[in-house]
């Protein structure tokens, strides 16, 4: 299995190409990168991710062979107080997080790894994508992704709670939900053997 992972316009390493960010920038950085690969890849995204592979998924149905949401939702609304906290000390904000990104059993390790990542991040790109969220909302749409549906939903997710995933599950036909016993909302940090087998063994199917 060959695996890519995209970084968005103003993250990681890719330069930032618009300011403000909307969704559909971030939809078309990953239309391109999929154009790009030659092929029909399954796409998966996390959280924001999660919407925008979502919104590509309406959009551009034939380009991707399949989907994956992981801590995701039909709809991410942020409280007003995280953007408070963002604006006032983005420093302390981020550092205050993992108390409610992860579940109880995450590692020290896996909770400073984050605080790192988060960090290294351009505030303004950060305080975007948490805006990005909290506009989003496609449950009229739902039933109208027709490819193959995986969603992941972590037990302990205080961001994007289980039900959510059980609602992106119960609207989007045919999808399956698979739930991650134990964890919170960055289950990629904490529980990578868990999620790894169940992507690997959706990307097989045909």
């Amino acid at each position: 299995i060959s695996v890519a992972a995209i970084d968005l316009s103003g993250h990681g390493g890719s330069p930032r190409k618009a300011a403000p960010h909307t969704l559909g920038d971030y939809v078309a950085d990953v239309l391109s990168a999929v154009r790009a690969s030659g092929g029909k890849p399954v796409l998966c995204g996390h959280s924001m991710g999660g919407a925008v592979a979502a919104q590509l998924a309406l959009e551009n149905p034939d380009a991707i062979g399949g989907l994956i949401l992981l801590g995701s939702g039909a709809r991410l609304r942020v409280l007003p107080a995280i953007f408070d906290q963002l604006a006032a000390d983005f420093a302390a904000a981020v550092k205050s997080f993992p108390a409610f990104a992860f579940g109880p059993a995450a590692t020290p390790e896996a909770r400073q790894k984050y605080v790192d990542l988060m960090l290294r991040a351009d505030p303004a790109v950060t305080i975007e994508d948490f805006r990005i969220c909290d506009s989003f909302d496609i449950i009229p749409r739902l039933g109208e992704i027709t490819l193959r549906t995986l969603v992941i939903g972590a037990e302990k997710d205080n961001l994007t709670p289980l039900k959510y995933s059980q609602f992106l599950q119960s609207g989007i036909p045919g999808a399956r939900l698979e739930i991650l016993p134990g964890a919170g909302h960055i289950s990629m940090l904490e529980c990578p053997a868990l999620i790894a087998p169940l992507v690997r063994d959706f990307i097989a199917m045909k």
